[in-house]
Parts: C-alpha cells; sequence; structure tokens
C-alpha cells in the first residue's frame, strides 16, 4: 500500500513540472540573425562639381574585381580583366588578358579609342552589305525525314550524303553530328539533289532515246495544250534495261537535269531494288505509299528505280509471299484508281526477264528503252565526250582507231579506259613524281597522250560484257585475214541478202521518228490520208525477208569460232541471244526448255535480233528431244517478215550433218549456207608475210624486247614551293563559304565540349573558382592601386618572371608558380568558342591538374586527375580522326588570321599613338598653375576616360576650347594654332 501512495505522489510532481514548464506561462524568445552591414538612413548631400571628379573616382576604385556572373559591358569603351583569353566567333572581345593576347575575330580593339573610329573595319572586316552574304541552299521544309535544324548549322546534305556524319569543309566528320530523331525513321522518302552539270550532251550514242524522253517529261509541262487538245495522258512509265554499265542510270540523271529549269524544278527520287526491304511486316509497303505520296505532293517529279528487279520479281508459286505483296503494291501504286499526277516512274534493270510481267505493260511502264553496247559510232560520240577537254584534243582517225579497239566495251569502259590512258600518260611523262614523296614542279600543258597509253589501258581492262556470259562478238584479227576475210565478204554478202537494210550490213541506221519528220510527207494530201501506201511499203519491205537462217559449217580448224565472232561484230545493231551449252545449263534452276522459250521471247520483243548456236551438230546431239523440238516449233511459228535470225556454227562438213537437224532448222538451201574451204597457196603466202616484215625489223624496233631498247635518263625535277593556304588569294564567296563551315565546325564542338562541362559544374564545385582568388591579383592588372596610400594592398602575387614561368602566377612567400585556370573560364571559352581543337580543353584541364599538385592537396590532386580522366574519355567518344583532322586544319586557319589580325594591330595602334602626338602638339592646355600635359592621361585609358567624365566626352569644339581636367570647363582654356588641327580633331575625337 505504502509504494502505491509513493508512486501517485511521484506521478502528481511529474504532471506539476510539466506544468510549470510549458510555453504559455513564459514569453516566446525569437533569436534574430545579426546584419553583418548597418543601413545607413541619412540622406546625402547634393552633388555638386567640386566633388563630382573624387565620387567618379571613387566608383572607379570600388569596381576592383571582375564578377563572375558573365554580365555584358555597358558600352564597347568598358573592359574585363581576366588572366586568360576567351575571343572567339561567338564573345569574349571585351576582355583584356595577362597571359596571351586576346584576339577577337573582328580585330583587337585599342583601349583609348571611341567608338567612332571603329578598328574592326579598320582591320579587313567584311561589309554589312547583303549583296555578298554566301547564300547557303535551306533544308527542304516539307519533306519527310527532313533533319531538325540547330542554331548555327544549316542541313544542306542529306542522310545517305553523311554516311552517318557532317560534312564540314568537305571532310566527313563521323561521330560528329547530333542525334536527331526524323518524321518517319523507317522511311527515306528524301529527294536526291540533281547535278545540273549533267545534261545530254554528256549521254553519247543514245538521241532515239531521248527524243522519247523529252516528249515524256519535258514537253507535256512545256506544252500541255497539246495534249490537251487530244485529250490523252502522256507516257508515264519507262523501263530501261541493257547489259551493266551501258548508261541506263546516267541517262535517268540527265533527264532530271535537263528537265529542270530555274522556274520548273523537277524532283528526282532514286531507290536502290532493297532499299524499301524491311524484316517488319507490312514496311516496305508503306514505304512505297510514302515515296510515291512524297513524289506526288513534289510534282512534277521522277522516281527511278534502280535495279527493280530486287523489288518486283515474277510472282510464282515458289516465290515468298512478301514479294507478291510488294508488287501488288507497286502495280496499283503506279496504275491504280488515283491518279499519281505528273510522276513519272523509270525502272532500270540488267534482267528484264526477271521484272514482273504485268508490269511491263502500258499504264505502267509505258515504253521500254533496250540500251546496247554502243556500236562504232556510239563509242566514237562517247570518247568525244570524254575527251573533249583534253589538250591537244585527239584527232579523228585516233578517235576512229580507239573506236573500232573497243569493240564490247561499254559507256561506262569507256569512261574507265580515257581515264587509265590518261594516268599512263602522267606516268610515262613525268615517272619522277612516283619516286618522291614531295610535291615536285611539273608542266601539265606537256603532258600528252599517245597511242601507247591507250593500247596499255585497253591491256588492263576487262570491259563489263566480258564479265559477265559474253557473246563472243569480235572483230577478225589481223594476222588472220589473209586466211578468212574472204569467207567473211562471202558471209557479208549472204547476210545482206537475207536481212537487206540491216544496221552494221549497209551501214544504214533507221531514220528515228523525229529525223524522219525533218523531210515532206508526199503521202498527207492523198485521199486516204496516205495508208494505201503506207501499207503498199510496209508489204514491199516485209516480203524482202523470209524466215533468216544461216549456217556456217566446214571440217575442224577452219576457222568457225573467228568467222562466228566476226558475224556478230558486223551485225552489231542486232541484240544477241546466245543459246550455246554453256549458257542454257549454267543455271541448274531453268530448264533447257525454258532458257529456249525465254531467248525466243526476248529476241521477238527486241527486233532485229539473233539466235546465236554455237557447235549447233554438238548441240542437236546432246540436247533433250523436248529441247529440240520446242526450238524447231518456236522457229515454224516465227512470222516469215520477222527480223530473227537462227545463226548456227557447225565443225563438220555439211554432208555430214544430221539431216533431221538441217531439216528442223532450215538450212536446205545454198543460200542459207556458207561451207569453209582450206585456204589457197596465195592466201597461206599473205598468211607468212607478217613473219617476214618481222624477221626485217631491226632489234631495238622491237618495242617489247628491253634489252634492246635504251634507257631514258630522266632529269631531276626541282621541288614545288610550298603554298600556303592565303585567305587573300580565295574569292570573297570562298571566303564567306569558309567561315560558314568554320563557325559550324566550331558549333559542333562547343555542343560536344558543353555535355562535358555539364558534368564537370557538378562533380566538380571546387574547380570552378581559380585557385588564387582575384582579389589578390588585382595589381597586376592596375598598377596604381599601389600608389594610393588610401588603400591598404599587400602584393602576395606576382606574374612569372622566369622564362618557362611567364604564363604564370608566382606566390612570393613560397615561390610556387600557378597557372590559376578554373571551369568558369573554361566555360566562357566554349561558348565564345575560343576552342579550335579538343587539345585545347585538355590542356586546360592540365593546367587546374598541374595547380592542384603544386598546392599539394591530396583531395584536391585526386579530384583534379579523375576529372582529367573523365575529360579524356568524354573527348575520344567524338574526337575520331575525321573530326581531329577537320579540327586542326580550322586551328591552323585560326592562327593565320590571329597571325594577321596581330599585326594589324600593332600597326593601328602606332598609327593611333602618332596621331596623339600629333595633337598634343597642336594644343596647348592653359591653366591657372601653368601648362598641363596631358599625354599620360591620353595614354592611359582610365586617363581618356577622365576626361569624357569632365563633360565632353566625344570631341573638342572646333572652336578649339576643351574643357579642364579635374577642374570647372571656364577654368581652362585651349588654344588651337593655326592650321589643320580643328579638322584633324574632328577627324580624331577623344
Amino acid at each position: 500500500m505504502a509504494d502505491d501512495i509513493v508512486d501517485d505522489d511521484s506521478i502528481q510532481q511529474e504532471i506539476k513540472d510539466l506544468y510549470d514548464s510549458s510555453p504559455e506561462g513564459s514569453p516566446i524568445k525569437h533569436k534574430l540573425r545579426e546584419r553583418e552591414r548597418k543601413i545607413d538612413y541619412t540622406i546625402p548631400s547634393l552633388l555638386t562639381n567640386e566633388n563630382e571628379n573624387e565620387l567618379y573616382a571613387a566608383a572607379r576604385s570600388t569596381g576592383l574585381f571582375r564578377s563572375r556572373a558573365r554580365k555584358p559591358a555597358a558600352n564597347k569603351s568598358e573592359f574585363r580583366n581576366l588572366l586568360f583569353p576567351t575571343a572567339g566567333p561567338f564573345g569574349g572581345s571585351d576582355v583584356v588578358s595577362l597571359m596571351g593576347q586576346n584576339i577577337p575575330p573582328g580585330g583587337i580593339p585599342i583601349p583609348g579609342m571611341t567608338s567612332g573610329t571603329n578598328l574592326s573595319m579598320a582591320m579587313g572586316n567584311d561589309s554589312d552589305s547583303s549583296d555578298d552574304d554566301f547564300v547557303r541552299t535551306p533544308a527542304n521544309p516539307g519533306g519527310a525525314g527532313a533533319l531538325h535544324q540547330l542554331p548555327g548549322l544549316t542541313n544542306t546534305h542529306s542522310k545517305a550524303d553523311f554516311g552517318g556524319g557532317n560534312f564540314v569543309n568537305n571532310t566527313n566528320i563521323r561521330g560528329a553530328q547530333v542525334s536527331e530523331k526524323k518524321k518517319s525513321s523507317l522511311s527515306d522518302t528524301d529527294p536526291l539533289g540533281v547535278d545540273m552539270n549533267i545534261d545530254f550532251s554528256a549521254v553519247g550514242g543514245l538521241d532515239n532515246y531521248i527524243d522519247q524522253l523529252k516528249e515524256m517529261v519535258a514537253l507535256p509541262l512545256l506544252y500541255p495544250e497539246l495534249y490537251q487538245n487530244f485529250a490523252i495522258t502522256p507516257p508515264r512509265g519507262v523501263l530501261f534495261h541493257g547489259p551493266p554499265g551501258t548508261g541506263k542510270t546516267l541517262m535517268a540523271r540527265a533527264l532530271a537535269a535537263s528537265c529542270s529549269t530555274p522556274s520548273r524544278k523537277i524532283t528526282f527520287f532514286m531507290r536502290k531494288g532493297a532499299d524499301c526491304l524491311s524484316k517488319w511486316v507490312g514496311e516496305a509497303e508503306r514505304q512505297l505509299r510514302l515515296l510515291f505520296e512524297e513524289a506526288k505532293n513534289q510534282q512534277p517529279s521522277i522516281i527511278f528505280f534502280d535495279e527493280i528487279d530486287g523489288l518486283a520479281p515474277v510472282r510464282s508459286a515458289k516465290q515468298e509471299q512478301i514479294h507478291a505483296s510488294i508488287v501488288s503494291t507497286l502495280l496499283a501504286l503506279m496504275d491504280g484508281m488515283d491518279n499519281r499526277g505528273q510522276v513519272i516512274v523509270i525502272g532500270a534493270t540488267n534482267r528484264p526477264d526477271s521484272v514482273d510481267p504485268a508490269l511491263r505493260r502500258p499504264g505502267r511502264f509505258d515504253r521500254e528503252f533496250y540500251f546496247p553496247l554502243p556500236d562504232l559510232d556510239a563509242r566514237k560520240q562517247i570518247l568525244q565526250i570524254h575527251t573533249k577537254k583534253w589538250n591537244p584534243p585527239l584527232s579523228p582517225i585516233f578517235i576512229e582507231k580507239i573506236a573500232g579497239l573497243t569493240k564490247g566495251y561499254g559507256g561506262a569502259d569507256m569512261r574507265a579506259l580515257c581515264t587509265e590512258a590518261a594516268s599512263n600518260s602522267i606516268q610515262r611523262k613525268y615517272p619522277q613524281i612516283y619516286k618522291s614523296s614531295e610535291k615536285l614542279l611539273v608542266e601539265p600543258s606537256k603532258v600528252k597522250v599517245v597511242a601507247k597509253d591507250f593500247m596499255r589501258a585497253i591491256e588492263k581492262i576487262v570491259p563489263s560484257s566480258a564479265r559477265s556470259t559474253s557473246t563472243g562478238s569480235a572483230p577478225l584479227p589481223e594476222r588472220l585475214k589473209p586466211l578468212l576475210e574472204d569467207h567473211l565478204a562471202e558471209i557479208s554478202k549472204k547476210l545482206n541478202d537475207l536481212l537487206p537494210g540491216s544496221v552494221g550490213v549497209s551501214r544504214r541506221n533507221k531514220l528515228t521518228n523525229l529525223e524522219e519528220a525533218m523531210y515532206l510527207d508526199p503521202t498527207i494530201h492523198d485521199e486516204d490520208g496516205g495508208f494505201s501506201k503506207h501499207e503498199f511499203l510496209k508489204n514491199l519491205e516485209n516480203s524482202r525477208i523470209c524466215k533468216p537462217h544461216l549456217l556456217v559449217c566446214g571440217e575442224k580448224g577452219a576457222g568457225q569460232q573467228y568467222l562466228g565472232s566476226a558475224i556478230l561484230n558486223l551485225l552489231e545493231g542486232f541484240q544477241v541471244q546466245n543459246l550455246d551449252l554453256s549458257t542454257i545449263y549454267s543455271d541448274v534452276t531453268r530448264t533447257p526448255e525454258l532458257c529456249i522459250v525465254q531467248a525466243f521471247t526476248e529476241a521477238r520483243r527486241h527486233q532485229p535480233s539473233i539466235i546465236f548456236i554455237s557447235n549447233i551438230d554438238t548441240w542437236f546431239e546432246v540436247m533433250p528431244h523436248s529441247a529440240k523440238a520446242t526450238l524447231a516449233g518456236l522457229l515454224r511459228n516465227l512470222r516469215s517478215y520477222e527480223k530473227i535470225l537462227l545463226l548456227g556454227i557447225a565443225e563438220n562438213h555439211y554432208d555430214d550433218l544430221d539431216h533431221e537437224m538441217r531439216t528442223a532448222f532450215g538450212f536446205l538451201n545454198d543460200i542459207n549456207k556458207v561451207e569453209l574451204h582450206n585456204p589457197p597457196p596465195q592466201l597461206r603466202k599473205n598468211f607468212f608475210f607478217t613473219v617476214r616484215d618481222a624477221l626485217l625489223m631491226k632489234p631495238y624496233e622491237f618495242i617489247n624486247d628491253l634489252e634492246n631498247r635504251p634507257k631514258r635518263k630522266l632529269r631531276s625535277l626541282k621541288p614545288a614551293p610550298l603554298v600556303v593556304s592565303n585567305d587573300a588569294s580565295l574569292s570573297k564567296k570562298r571566303l564567306k563559304q569558309q567561315d560558314y563551315e568554320d563557325t559550324k565546325l566550331k558549333n559542333i564542338l562547343k555542343l560536344k565540349l558543353a555535355a562535358i562541362m555539364d558534368l564537370f559544374k557538378n562533380r566538380y564545385k571546387r574547380f570552378k573558382k581559380p585557385i588564387i582568388d582575384d582579389v589578390f591579383l588585382h595589381h597586376l592588372f592596375d598598377p596604381t592601386v599601389l600608389e594610393n596610400p588610401h588603400i591598404p594592398y599587400e602584393v602576395l602575387y606576382v606574374k612569372g618572371d622566369e622564362p618557362e614561368y611567364s604564363e604564370t602566377i608566382k606566390e612570393l612567400a613560397t615561390g610556387k608558380h600557378f597557372y590559376n585556370m578554373d571551369l568558369d573560364t573554361i566555360e566562357e571559352r566554349i561558348w565564345n568558342g575560343y576552342y579550335s581543337e579538343a587539345k585545347q580543353f585538355i590542356k586546360d584541364i592540365r593546367m587546374i591538374v598541374k595547380d592542384a599538385i603544386t598546392s599539394g592537396d591530396r583531395e584536391r590532386i585526386l579530384k583534379a586527375n579523375e576529372m582529367l580522366t573523365n575529360a579524356q574519355f568524354g573527348i575520344d567518344d567524338f574526337n575520331n580522326a575525321e573530326f581531329a583532322r577537320a579540327c586542326k586544319q580550322l586551328r591552323e586557319r585560326e592562327v593565320q588570321k590571329q597571325e594577321k589580325l596581330l599585326a594589324d594591330y600593332h600597326k593601328a595602334k602606332k598609327e593611333f599613338e602618332q596621331r596623339q602626338q600629333e595633337i598634343l602638339l597642336n594644343i596647348e592646355v592653359t591653366s591657372p598653375q601653368g601648362v598641363v600635359d596631358c599625354s599620360p592621361k591620353l595614354n592611359d585609358p582610365n586617363g581618356v576616360a577622365d576626361i569624357e567624365m569632365n563633360g565632353h566626352s566625344d570631341h573638342i569644339s572646333g572652336s578649339g576650347t576643351a574643357p579642364g581636367i579635374g577642374s570647372e570647363p571656364s577654368d581652362v582654356e585651349t588654344n588651337a594654332e593655326v592650321g589643320d588641327a580643328p579638322s584633324d580633331l574632328q577627324e580624331n575625337p577623344l
């Protein structure tokens, strides 16, 4: 019981204590933060002329140190004092640096020179005229897939041109682009830029196709009323096919460039066959729809599908469903319910038989142009195009000889031949340049292409037609002409009887419609409009041809193969379908019957043509009965007037050939066969004339025998003088373009370095301020602070006086040297565009590391080294070889510009000081105490500012009166001497 009473008393006591300590019983005491600085509420006295100068001087002395906030100067006459230069194309021109000269791109300002005499214009800066601006082509604003623009950057290249990078100063900088999200990341519908330097004059041997393409594209745009008069739609699709390297893609580009005018641009879209394919179901069809939609929005336009057989192959049951869906989509887009407008679709392929047949009909591909290997005249025209700028030009006889030696060469092969011949001529004339790493003095006008250069080029180049299945077309070799030229003449006569008026035999090309329109039409006034005469002439022409077949036979070794190639060379304008054993069995997926049917289909489509069967006797023995029956049936089904020649070569006498073969192929008449015999003695004698001529040659005349040929004595070429790129030698437009490219590159570098600085500012805040505060360095910028006895100032640091430490701050107490670099200065340099190379940024970071090591603070050293490592890894992510090379070239150009600006600065400063001395000689300043010497104040920026504050800031009046310095204006009189002093003063305001 007693314990319970004690517990109750304890509880009561605790409750009482709680009530006694309640805040309600005592007033609340607030602890206020005391102000560090008392506020002075006294009203200052009025400002008078007597103390105006004192207050201004005090105001100037209080602003001793720079503000860390990057505030712009109030006007151009105020400068900021910094240790390091920060000037770049984007700012920093208001800095006066202690460590090195601050060189702004617009020119170095001279302290004391007012804005009235703008030095930047005197230093050669460009004028403000808008006529001098470099015009850049803006990016397509409405096209799908257009890149978003960054400030200061202009997208003038498509993604395909960049190759994953940026082109700056003609350098592909990979990894330097800022990744942007496109409108459609899976579709590529950007049009290609049309090269206006390519037109139809760069295409040789295809004049007929050029005229037909013009009436498809150019004429409907220029003369729509002609087509509206007949209510017709001009052809909108064409299929180019033929061997590789025959000018299909070149023709499409020339079409887009030739039909474009300044007032009417034709948009050109180019897609490879597999560009639209995707692993996603339905994505290829969507890309095709987007492509046609974009082409319709930018009509008139051209869509060029290169290698269209990969996009729209023949549909079959064995093929994947994805290709069938793509082909169906393309068919609907080309000729569906919707009108596609003025959109021309061009397809190109080397295998027209692989393209779906539904595309090869009017309404889709209205026309088909076969691009054969160029004939003799076309090759001469192509050679003239590629050598028209050569000096001296090639003679017509020279060109004709080369054209005769290049049978089977395509347009691309001819261009490669000219390039190789020119390279051979350079190697022959100046072999010294291949053995020297430095540039030598050469004379380009003395380099001439000769026959030897072309012959070596012909030996080196393998034509595109020879890489694939070759038709074997070749002229008769010169050494065999004495033995076989009589047989070839007989064959040529028979061919002229079988196919009168054919190309290559009678050497008369058929006139095109445009060429025939240049002649008068005698049937235009006939009663029936000329139908009867045209039908009569057509029937007469057809009656001259009756199933042309030709068999060349003879015993083995009679020259059948040489004559077969020579016949194909004669029939140069014919399309050749080769049906020898190697061609039929080269593709195991096709049966012989299918191969024969496809060959006949193409031959009937492109007449005149040749069905060529080499070793036809062996062919007939090896082929299965179904294949022989198929060929015989197709030959019988040919109309009598069709220009399809069956050419067979047999190595056997005519009487020894299988009678069934002769009957099946129609080789029954003498007009259809040529039998070869052994050459007579006279022809054999002529054959050995070549050996006789070789025996009569002198040893040194054998050009292939190097042992008997004297060796050339090469003269030594002098090294060419080193040509340094001088901006003054460049045109003004080129300078502006280069400045734009340099600014673009600096913007890229600035964005990359800024990303690194964002990390450093948050993670390494201790390095935002320099290791030595600016308050201890004011005397380095303004030595007059040491002369003021009212300002206590102790010198703790001085600028390094040793040569190796001239760009450092020396601590007097310890003798240590500090660079005093900080992240704020580095950041200002980044945004001002001071850095031209990433290694400049690394150099500044190393300064911070060296200062940390000098300080001896272990934690500071660790953090500085960590920051340096992060900086190096961050730069390695984008500073690849291409980007570093472009930045290095930019740095070299900047150094040259800065050297020129520095020289101009010293020259202008010297002229300015001389002008000041002339002013002092012509002005005499009088005061109650005597003559006042103004030269120190005129040479000192602060003194000039004092003059400006004393009432007249910009000029001295023309009467010769100037305000006083440090006194009222009325106390000083300025007397100008007689002469041109007043005009000089007005031209050179202080």
